[in-house]
């Protein structure tokens, strides 16, 4: 894959529908163990080019594959509360909680670490690397003694987020020992095919097979792969991406999943991008060098493809509707009252609120967090009247009334970090918002880490593949946002 031409329109094609099959099998048989029948060759290929001592197009497969591959994040009402194995090449199992995968991550690790390759310091990613590191470390640490002397710290949850930092740690090593630049554009163009095969994977399934899941009461929404969590970026891409057909293609089909399916992080993704989207346009100097004229006519057609997409939205959302509910759920965030809140924010917000109110009370956990296996309570009785066990918390959990998780950064970072951890998230998100501009795939530091850090294991792997994707010089001009460093040195 290192020699592969990605900026050929053929090469491009191939990969788009070679990807696109993939996700759309993955999807097609979720629960089926006939999925294997595609993974064990997956694996194959995977340790093929290990034994041939290949070991960064080796590498290279194994992160493409987990690319394509899916987590049970929305496979809500699915299965009807059946408990069902997945077995695409990121989630099969080998025994309990170890999939095949994280084998994979420990043998290039090991390999790795005896090897002629350095750690490539000069990245922004390297930056990340010792962010995440302390997160990791620092809430192991405290979770260790949690459990050691203190009588209620879950080992259960010590062992999810132990998991959790185990596979972002690992894959963020095994990438900076390899990420020339070669590697780099290699992994820009995978994640960025990825998305795109995934979006029409996903479309395929819901629109052409009939597969589909619920949220609540709300029936029949698309299902999507774990990639399109992420696709909210390409609007950013727009002006850069020059696979400009596959890219309109994309974003029309994005479009009619998320009318179906959307979720409350999709709502701020779609904000966040639609605004640096206009920053861009508007006060990025390298932009409007490189467009020169062109801008006159690109911005008012940007302008208004987004208010016909406005209105086509308003006038095409039920109230009964995925999109609907969400939208609305996350407006009500801003009212300022939390007996308007819709139930899903509010969970959110009196999850905060409790462990903020408990921090209080221990300069400690306020400044270094509980640890992985620790827990915050309702001690404020916010969760009174509430039924948390559809989607929210398991029922052993709501019986104990010590909630080991929490949904999405705003909950556990704090639990788990404390504030010295939110403030190490806010510093390296930043420097990466700063460098939007230069590649869109950075804009992935506000979907992932702000929006939803600690989510599943399927997500840390496709965030770090797309942080690095972000190393790339996809205008081909080095610009030195935030770090004095070419991301794209040569090792």
């Amino acid at each position: 894959m290192l020699n592969y031409k990605y900026e050929s329109k053929r090469g491009i094609m191939v990969l788009y529908s070679l990807f696109t099959i993939i996700i759309l099998i993955n999807i097609l048989t979720l629960s089926n163990i006939a999925n294997a029948l595609l993974t064990i060759p997956q694996y194959i290929v995977v340790l093929y080019f290990l034994t041939k001592n290949d070991i960064k197009n080796s590498i290279l497969w194994h992160f493409s594959f987990i690319l394509l591959s899916l987590s049970a994040q929305r496979t809500l009402g699915m299965f009807e509360g059946k408990e069902f194995m997945m077995y695409n090449y990121g989630t099969i199992k080998l025994i309990g909680p170890l999939r095949a995968c994280y084998i994979m991550n420990i043998i290039y690790v090991l390999i790795l670490m005896g090897s002629k390759y350095r750690l490539h310091k000069e990245l922004l990613f390297y930056k990340f690397y010792k962010s995440m590191l302390y997160l990791g470390l620092s809430a192991g640490v405290i979770g260790i003694l949690g459990l050691i002397f203190h009588p209620y710290y879950s080992i259960n949850g010590f062992i999810d987020y132990g998991i959790y930092v185990f596979v972002l740690l690992t894959s963020i090593y095994i990438l900076l020992k390899v990420a020339d630049s070669d590697f780099i554009k290699c992994i820009f163009y995978l994640c960025l095919i990825s998305m795109m095969a995934g979006i029409l994977g996903s479309f395929l399934a819901y629109a052409v097979f009939g597969v589909t899941s619920s949220y609540g009461a709300i029936e029949d929404i698309a299902y999507q792969a774990d990639i399109i969590y992420m696709a909210p970026v390409l609007i950013i891409g727009a002006l850069s991406i020059k696979q400009h057909k596959l890219l309109a293609i994309s974003l029309v089909l994005y479009a009619i999943i998320i009318l179906s399916a959307m979720e409350g992080k999709a709502v701020f993704s779609l904000a966040f991008s639609f605004l640096m989207l206009a920053y861009i346009l508007y006060f990025d100097k390298d932009t409007k060098i490189k467009l020169k004229g062109k801008l006159k006519i690109i911005r008012p057609i940007i302008v208004l493809a987004v208010l016909s997409g406005g209105i086509y939205l308003a006038g095409h959302l039920a109230s009964d509707s995925m999109a609907f509910y969400k939208i609305e759920s996350a407006a009500s965030m801003f009212t300022g009252d939390l007996d308007e809140m819709g139930r899903s924010p509010y969970i959110r917000v009196a999850s905060l609120i409790n462990i903020i109110n408990e921090d209080l009370h221990n300069p400690f956990t306020l400044l270094f967090g509980n640890g992985y296996g620790g827990y915050f309570e309702d001690n404020l009785d916010m969760f009174v009247g509430l039924d948390l066990s559809k989607g929210a918390w398991t029922d052993d959990v709501i019986k104990t009334g010590r909630y080991t998780s929490g949904h999405d950064t705003m909950v556990t970072v704090p639990l788990f970090n404390g504030l010295i951890g939110i403030i190490v998230i806010i510093r390296i998100c930043w420097l990466y918002i700063k460098r939007i501009p230069f590649n869109f795939m950075n804009g992935i530091a506000f979907i992932w880490i702000v929006l939803m850090f600690y989510a599943n294991t399927m997500f840390a792997y496709i965030g770090v593949c797309c942080l690095l994707a972000g190393e790339y010089d996809i205008n081909n001009t080095i610009r030195l946002n935030s770090c004095n460093f070419s991301p794209n040195e040569k090792s």
